[in-house]
């Protein structure tokens, strides 16, 4: 099967989650579930919080449909951690940071 460029963006996003020690899983869309979900949703290690990450193909960024806008912005004012990203090394910095921060005050943002 044919990887696109969007599957290869998950995979190394995987890889760095991996190497962070956090926990994850990809849901699966259904008619059942929430509009908007991220694509992997994860918990934090440090600091036990959920985490959620849409990701999409290099250059499609901005992308995001309204309801993943949405539902990012309702993850991260619920004390969670959400974005969208195309790249993997992003995701890398925001872990970093949002580690760091919480070894500080158990917070980030």
């Amino acid at each position: 099967m044919k990887r696109t460029p969007e599957s290869i963006v998950k995979i190394k996003v995987k890889k760095v989650l991996d190497e962070f020690g956090v926990w994850y899983y990809m849901p699966v869309p259904s008619p059942l579930g929430r509009a908007g979900i991220p694509d992997i949703m994860g918990i934090l290690p440090w600091d036990g919080r959920a985490l959620g990450i849409e990701t999409k193909a290099p250059g499609k960024k901005n992308n995001a449909t309204e309801n993943q806008k949405r539902f990012i912005a309702e993850m991260n004012t619920a004390g969670g951690v959400a974005f969208v990203t195309d790249d993997a090394e992003e995701v890398r910095i925001k872990l970093n940071a949002c580690k760091q921060e919480a070894q500080k005050n158990h917070h980030c943002g």
